[in-house]
Order: structure tokens, then sequence, then C-alpha cells
């Protein structure tokens, strides 16, 4: 039973691998789809900028609700995310479209995750990998 455990765990590397090696990345369609769901996102961030800019956070909050459920009708209808403009429009919000566009800016919401890739590359894969690279130069050619 142990050696159809490792046979198994070579099938389901062999497919990651697979799967891995043949993926490729859309940038075109990953900025469009951060364009349109960032807005959705960053609704706390604009709303917590309203407030502290002297809006009423209840109404500020009504009010994105129903803007969000607006502009999620019509990117469902295929069009663009009109989130950003809507709430640019409402005199409700104390801020203009410039400052609305800097509140959403994406790297902004990335938190820790690139320092946190960077820490396990240096702390777990490069380890690894030089150790095998050791053993690799170690082992007898056959």
């Amino acid at each position: 039973m142990l050696t159809d455990c490792f046979l198994t765990v070579d099938a389901v590397l062999l497919l990651a691998a697979n799967i891995a090696q043949g993926l490729r990345v859309n940038r075109g369609g990953v900025a469009a789809r951060v364009r349109r769901e960032l807005p959705f996102m960053a609704t706390e961030t604009v709303l917590m900028e309203a407030s502290l800019r002297g809006g009423d956070r209840q109404e500020l909050h009504e009010s994105i609700r129903q803007h969000s459920l607006n502009a999620y009708a019509r990117v469902a209808a295929g069009e663009e995310n009109p989130l950003l403009d809507l709430i640019d429009r409402d005199p409700a919000f104390p801020l203009n479209r410039r400052e609305l566009d800097d509140l959403i800016d994406a790297d902004s919401f990335t938190g820790r995750s690139a320092q946190q890739v960077d820490d396990f590359l240096a702390e777990a894969v490069e380890p690894a990998l030089a150790k095998h690279r050791a053993a690799a130069i170690e082992a007898p050619r056959v």
C-alpha cells in the first residue's frame, strides 16, 4: 500500500507540473478584471476617507451600497464598472474623481504579500533548492 501511495503522489505531482508548465498569464485580462473589481473592493476605503472628511458614515454607507448594487447590475450586463463615477457625482461624498482614483491604487490592496513571497523564497525555497543542487553535484553519474 505504501508503494501505491508514492505512485499516487508522483502522478499528482506530474499532473501539477504539466499544468504549471503550460500556464500563461494574460496580463491584459488580469488588468481588465482588476479594473472591474477593484472599485467594489475599495468601498470601505472610500467610505472611511469620506467619513474622515466630515460625511455622515451611515448616510455614506447607504449611498455606497446603492451605488454598488447599481454598478454591479451594469457590470453583470457587460458594461464597464461605473461605481467611481457614481460616487464622484454623489454630493454626499466629499471626494473628487482624482482623489477616488488615488484611493483605489491596486498596489495598496496587496498588503504584505510581496514581502511574504520574498521571505518564503529566501527561507524555504532557496535552502531546499541549494540542498538538492548540492546532492545533484555529489551524485555519481551512471
